[in-house]
Order: structure tokens, then C-alpha cells, then sequence
């Protein structure tokens, strides 16, 4: 009896061991598969984040990207695109003022009075001199370069402009800004300098602005009702102030006393007249107005390249200028 009941103790124990082996076992795999799934959704959170970050990184550098090519596209002093826009500005605006202009460059010159522009200043046969400082001159594409003067564009009216009447106009950036300079020399000088001087026409400058900064120029429009108009003032003005040639060189010979003089002590008492020019009578147009051209050689030989030459033009409003000099500038005397 005593052996039955110990057999069954044992037994007892033992499959009580069994069970508590078996639970612990059962616990160590539920606790080891939740600590691997724990560790698998960590790491799939952890790649996820990390995908995360390359994407935006990635985004964002291509963002950096764009819009550094933006601001590289943006920042383009001048292109083709700017080219051709001042090539429909140029002619439009020509036609106000009643002139026609091409385009030019160095592999396709305009001859202004026999020298090749601008070929002769950018090789150095010629000196461009901006208000009468000499400056380097090289033909841009986009507007930079190491000259003084990075040239873009040239226009000019030489084949249907009057002679002596005629424009050349080169576009380009001085230290990085729009400028708009003018030349018509026509002779030489012992400095073989091709003077130019800044354009005072606004609506030149203006457009030429406009088109530099990615804006689109106000173009000029020749109106009939606006030609009838200004023919009506011109001829107005005319009968009122100045209408020929003739009363034009009466005008200048009657202002000696405004006349700029070469010599120190030259005067308009002392100052005698040679001859005044017969051949350029016609009435001329510039920035200004409608002039007539007036030549006079005086004993004023204060610069023996002029030789007591003096230009005058005379505005049919009656407002006088004076060339100064050997350069292209002529000043209001009147």
C-alpha cells in the first residue's frame, strides 16, 4: 500500500515538472517571437526613416538644382533670345524718328565714312574713346569679358542715313550695366580716336534696359494721326522760327558772342569769317529735332586739325549746338 501511494506521489511530481518545463518553454517562445517582431518593425521603421530621409534629400538637392539653373538662366546679362528682341526694338524705333537700321558685326561691318565698325576698334586700328577716355573693346556673346567696353550689338542707319547725318550705335555693359553709345564721326584725328558718347535718347536706353532685365520693351508705334500731328507742328515751328538753311547760318552769324572759341583770345569782335559750307543744306534730324547743318571757317585756329572749322546745327525751334572739338558732342549754345 505504502509502495502504491509513493508511485503515485511520484508521478505526481513529475508530471507536474513536465507541465511547469512546458509553460516555461511556451513563454520563452512567445517572448523570443515578440522580441524579434519587436526588432523586425524597429528595423523596418529604421529603413523606412531612412528612405525617408534619402528621398528628401535627394528632392531637395534636385530642388538646389533647379533653382541654381534658374538663377544661372536668369542671371544672363545676354543671349540669343535678348538678341532678337533688340532686333525687333531697334528698327520700330528707328521709324519714329523717321530712320532705318540694320544690325551689325564683326563679321559683317558697317563702314561709317570708310572705317569698318566695329571691327576697327576691337582690333585696335581704331581707339574707342567714351567721352574722350579711351577704353578696350572686345564683341561679347553674353555681355561679359574682360574689356573695358563688352560690345553685344551694333545698329546703324549708314545706308540710308544723309551723309554727315549718319548713326552708329553700339550696345554693350561697361562694369556690368546696359549702355547705349553713339558715334558719327566722320574725319580723323591725330589720336585715331573713334569718339562715342552715351545716346540721350530715353526711349533707346529705356528699351535696351527693359530687355537686359527680362521685361519686354515698350514698342514704339508710328501712328498716321501722330505723323499728320508732328508734320503739323514741324512745319508750325518752321514758319515761326527756323525754315531754310539760310535763315539757319543768319541765326549762327547773328550769335558770335555764344560761340565756343579754340583760341584764348578769340572773340566774336576779333573773329573773322572765311567761308561758311554751301554743299549741306538739307534739314537733318537727331535726338534733338529737325536741324540744318551749318559749317563755318573762321581765323579762330586755335587746333590745327580743325583749322578754324566750326559745326554748328540749328534747330528749327531755333536752339543752336556746337561740336566740341574733334568728338562727336555737340553742345547747346542757345
Amino acid at each position: 500500500m505504502k509502495k502504491w501511494l509513493l508511485l503515485l506521489i511520484g508521478m505526481g511530481i513529475l508530471f507536474t515538472g513536465c507541465t511547469s518545463e512546458n509553460t516555461r518553454t511556451k513563454a520563452t517562445v512567445e517572448t523570443d517571437t515578440t522580441i524579434e517582431t519587436k526588432k523586425s518593425k524597429t528595423q523596418s521603421t529604421k529603413q523606412t526613416t531612412t528612405e525617408m530621409k534619402q528621398s528628401v534629400e535627394a528632392n531637395a538637392s534636385e530642388s538646389s538644382i533647379t533653382e541654381s539653373s534658374s538663377e544661372e538662366v536668369k542671371n544672363t546679362l545676354w543671349d540669343t533670345n535678348k538678341a532678337s528682341q533688340l532686333e525687333t526694338f531697334v528698327p520700330q524705333w528707328g521709324k519714329t524718328l523717321g530712320q532705318e537700321y540694320k544690325s551689325y558685326n564683326p563679321q559683317n561691318n558697317v563702314s561709317l565714312y570708310g572705317t569698318p565698325l566695329p571691327s576697327a576698334v576691337i582690333d585696335g586700328n581704331w581707339k574707342m574713346a567714351i567721352n574722350e577716355a579711351p577704353v578696350t573693346v572686345q564683341w561679347s556673346e553674353d555681355g561679359t569679358g574682360n574689356a573695358g567696353f563688352n560690345l553685344v550689338a551694333v545698329y546703324s542707319d549708314v545706308e540710308t542715313g544723309e551723309y554727315l547725318g549718319q548713326h552708329v550705335y553700339f550696345f554693350g555693359f561697361q562694369n556690368g550695366q546696359p549702355k547705349v553709345y553713339l558715334t558719327q564721326q566722320n574725319q580723323g584725328n591725330d589720336k585715331n580716336y573713334m569718339y562715342f558718347n552715351e545716346t540721350q535718347n530715353q526711349q533707346l536706353k529705356q528699351g535696351f534696359i527693359d530687355i537686359v532685365n527680362g521685361q519686354t520693351p515698350q514698342t514704339p508705334v508710328v501712328e498716321e494721326s501722330t505723323q499728320q500731328a508732328t508734320t503739323t507742328t514741324t512745319q508750325s515751328a518752321s514758319s515761326s522760327a527756323i525754315s531754310s538753311w539760310e535763315a539757319a547760318k543768319e541765326t549762327v552769324l547773328n550769335n558770335k558772342a555764344l560761340w565756343i572759341y579754340e583760341s584764348p583770345d578769340k572773340n566774336e569782335a576779333n573773329t573773322n569769317i572765311i567761308e561758311s559750307t554751301q554743299y549741306r543744306k538739307d534739314l537733318m534730324q537727331d535726338e534733338n529735332g529737325e536741324f540744318y547743318p551749318v559749317d563755318i571757317s573762321t581765323d579762330d585756329i586755335g587746333n590745327t586739325v580743325m583749322n578754324g572749322g566750326k559745326q554748328f546745327r540749328v534747330y528749327t525751334d531755333g536752339r543752336i549746338s556746337q561740336r566740341i572739338g574733334m568728338t562727336n558732342n555737340f553742345q547747346m549754345i542757345k
